[in-house]
């Protein structure tokens, strides 16, 4: 049927957990922007033709800010640039999702002629490919595309929807994203 899409809502920053992890520079001076290649909002149809979209591209934007203001305390914009100023640009370069429902006989023929809806084991498959560059007096110290993975499993049954299964799967991909990144920047 037409018109059957639903927005995931992604969370603005990593997890308290995270951000816990997160070993503070109270040193260098840094200047940073973020950029993305993907189209906003990034849509997804299942087979029902119903659409999933997904707001990753300011999600990303969101998560990596609050994860600059935990990192550095000397945050700095353009106008205060000078020759010892760290620059980190981060670019989201890559978002992929995969869906898998794996059911039993048993699960299927529920799912055909119950009445509780869908049931199986949900499957959701994240794959974030973050470039990062960083700058010193305009020359590249380092640069690389740090690939986050990640796997998220919920039994799918009456009372869940898949939208809260994909929002979980893409939160935790950021928030492993996040943690790849830090380790990246020490």
């Amino acid at each position: 049927s037409q018109g059957c899409s639903s927005t995931i809502s992604l969370s603005r920053s990593p997890s308290d957990l995270v951000l816990v992890m997160i070993k503070p520079n109270n040193n260098e001076y840094v200047l940073y922007s973020v950029d993305s290649k993907i189209v906003e909002p990034f849509e997804i149809k299942n087979t029902a033709g119903y659409s999933f979209y997904f707001p990753i591209s300011s999600a990303i934007r969101n998560n990596i800010d609050t994860y600059m203001q935990t990192k550095f305390s000397k945050i700095l914009n353009t106008q205060t640039k000078s020759d010892s100023t760290f620059s980190i640009k981060y670019e989201l370069r890559n978002f992929e999702i995969a869906y898998n429902l794996e059911q039993n006989t048993g699960e299927v023929l529920s799912s055909l002629f119950g009445r509780g809806g869908v049931q199986g084991n949900a499957i959701v498959d994240v794959r974030l490919t973050v470039f990062v560059n960083v700058t010193k007096n305009g020359k590249t110290i380092s640069e690389k595309n740090i690939i986050s993975t990640s796997k998220y499993s919920q039994y799918l049954q009456y009372g869940i929807k898949v939208e809260s299964i994909y929002e979980k799967a893409v939160n935790d991909g950021i928030s492993k994203c996040i943690i790849m990144i830090d380790k990246y920047l020490l």
